[in-house]
């Protein structure tokens, strides 16, 4: 039976998401329809019931239309002045005394952040059960947690060297409008987003080159663009805009117009993607053989190396070692990045070839074994081999290469030092 173009075309953009999730070219951003709470047997959203808990305070009759910006009008400031209070600090106060309380974290939500390539999360939420399931998931890994804070340059992400959930909204705390609650609390943050001056620099550069994998925010039209172009900092509706996939179960027909143009997929049932996405990783992870040794040398050096690469394999370590003719340049390029990407540590192999002046191939290795380095945050990721004496000053030599220990080929204790790189690759 042929496949029909819309099969082909669902197909196809499956591939280009997964493809990007395993190059790490994808940052998820969770919003908070991914979890409830059991009260007395019954399951509701988290913001359902604070809400009901704040009408109760306020002695006003619950509906399902009301919102916090609505608590937050001039309709209710009488009955604010009357308690004493505010919305946002009997909020905090509400999710502090939940602890008591039997929060569901959704089967869905759990299967989402099985995906160990999420190692940086986004969340639009203030509340901490996206941390909590993220902690359960990395157990035996701390889990670092940030949250933004509206106009200042502070709490930027350092590196990713372990996994981070970042709240780009800002978390529950007492302080009003510190957090997002209000529609005006949200674009106030957004505003604060395409500030120069406010924006967190190192996510912000993230954000623009990376794709975006936004699940369970439910955000209208106009406000998913101003969300967009606050988190990449651009104007332009462009497929640049690099938004990978939205999935949310009130995607309304004007968005679905829009991310089309952006060439974003999207997904109307946010259970059903999420199902249907982990089961394509999991099927596509068994058919990947991840290496743990990417080494990055001059072609002349080939005999030398290919003794290293030699006593590594008989230790049974994989490696990647190209042997073979080259490919077509671009193809090439694209095969050896993702290696890199997917390899546990970068082995630059030292020579006065690879010092000699000229584009040379592994030059661009180096780069992005420094990258990647950099992405990471890892201290032990990159690990030199000097297989004859050069001047380790020479300009040429990247600084990351200059600043670490460098194992010595010629050296007697070279076998014992390269089974300690083996030690440090087991242990990651």
């Amino acid at each position: 039976m042929t496949d029909t173009p819309k099969s082909r075309k669902t197909e196809r953009m499956w591939e280009i998401l997964l493809s990007e999730i395993e190059n790490g070219n994808v940052i998820l951003v969770i919003g908070s329809e991914l979890f409830c709470i059991n009260v007395n047997e019954k399951c509701m959203h988290l913001n359902e019931y604070i809400i009901r808990e704040i009408a109760d305070a306020l002695e006003i009759d619950y509906n399902e239309s009301l919102t916090f910006t609505e608590l937050a009008g001039d309709d209710y400031k009488g009955k604010w002045k009357k308690i004493g209070s505010d919305l946002y600090y009997e909020t905090n106060n509400i999710l502090k005394e939940m602890s008591n309380l039997q929060i569901q974290t959704s089967d869905a939500l759990q299967k989402l952040l099985s995906i160990d390539k999420f190692k940086l999360v986004l969340t639009t939420a203030f509340d901490d059960w996206i941390f909590k399931t993220m902690e359960e998931k990395w157990k035996g890994t701390t889990v670092r947690e940030l949250s933004y804070k509206k106009r200042s340059a502070g709490q930027d992400i350092d590196n990713l060297s372990s996994p981070l959930l970042y709240h780009i909204f800002g978390k529950a705390d007492v302080v009003p409008h510190s957090y997002v609650l209000t529609e005006d609390d949200l674009l106030d943050f957004l505003h604060c987003w395409l500030s120069e001056n406010f924006r967190p620099k190192r996510l912000a550069n993230i954000l623009r080159e990376k794709y975006l994998l936004v699940v369970g925010c439910n955000y209208p039209n106009w406000l998913f663009r101003f969300f967009i172009h606050s988190m990449k900092n651009s104007l332009n509706s462009t497929s640049e805009d690099k938004v990978g996939m939205v999935a949310d179960s009130k995607l309304d027909d004007e968005l679905v117009a829009f991310l089309s143009r952006i060439n974003a997929q999207n997904h109307c049932n946010t259970v059903e993607f999420i199902n249907e996405l982990v089961e394509r990783w999991q099927k596509r992870s068994h058919e990947i053989t991840k290496k743990e040794i990417f080494v990055s040398y001059a072609s002349e050096d080939y005999e030398t190396v290919a003794k290293i690469v030699d006593k590594l394999e008989e230790w049974n370590v994989k490696v990647w070692f190209d042997k073979y003719e080259l490919e077509p340049a671009d193809e090439y390029a694209q095969k050896i990045r993702k290696q890199i990407r997917e390899s546990k540590v970068f082995v630059p192999i030292l020579s006065k070839n690879t010092l000699i002046t000229g584009k040379r191939f592994f030059k661009r290795e180096w780069e992005w074994g420094r990258e990647e380095s950099e992405w990471l945050g890892a201290e032990k990721y990159i690990y030199p081999i000097v297989i004859e004496e050069i001047n380790l000053e020479n300009d040429i030599l990247p600084e990351k290469f200059k600043n670490t220990q460098m194992i010595d080929f010629n050296s007697s204790n070279f076998e014992n030092d390269l089974k300690k790189l083996v030690r440090d690759i087991r242990s990651k």
